[in-house]
């Protein structure tokens, strides 16, 4: 009798910690990380996604010469910064840049607006990229004091 309470007693509090680590898990499960698919096989196809759809997003503000539609290539450009490696988020970021010379050589009537905003989208995707490499090297520095971060992930300037 005395084995089977006790039995119970440690899974009573085993089952409130349980409960509260299931609770920050179910947030954090749906949060992504800082390179999160560097080196994993996802990369290669989310930087292909990131590069289609910056190509339809250029498609789109070709066809629409009155309308300034680049401001969408933002969401694609910003993902790849802060979810794929150092090179991959390069190869999205010169697709970005092309996508961004065509349009503004093409569209001469809308040349300022895109100038403003392609000079925006540069800061804050450069600022997104910073950001993801040192809260990556935080992290990994407060979980594990000795751990470097991934040479995939670092910033070169």
């Amino acid at each position: 009798m005395m084995a089977g309470k006790r039995i119970l007693r440690e899974a009573e509090e085993e089952g409130a910690v349980g409960r509260q680590s299931r609770r920050r898990l179910t947030y954090r499960r749906y949060l992504l990380r800082p390179c999160s698919l560097a080196r994993s096989p996802w990369e290669v196809r989310a930087a292909i996604v990131c590069c289609l759809a910056l190509g339809s997003i250029l498609i789109l503000e070709l066809q629409t010469p009155n309308d300034v539609v680049a401001a969408l290539g933002l969401l694609p450009l910003l993902a790849a910064m802060w979810l794929l490696s150092a090179r991959f988020a390069v190869i999205v970021a010169t697709i970005a840049a092309i996508c961004f010379a065509v349009s503004l050589f093409v569209e001469r009537q809308n040349q300022p607006t895109i100038l403003y905003f392609g000079s925006a989208a540069a800061v804050i995707a450069l600022t997104t990229r910073l950001y993801s490499t040192v809260s990556l090297k935080s992290s990994r520095n407060l979980l594990e004091p000795l751990a470097r971060p991934s040479p995939a992930c670092t910033f070169r300037s």
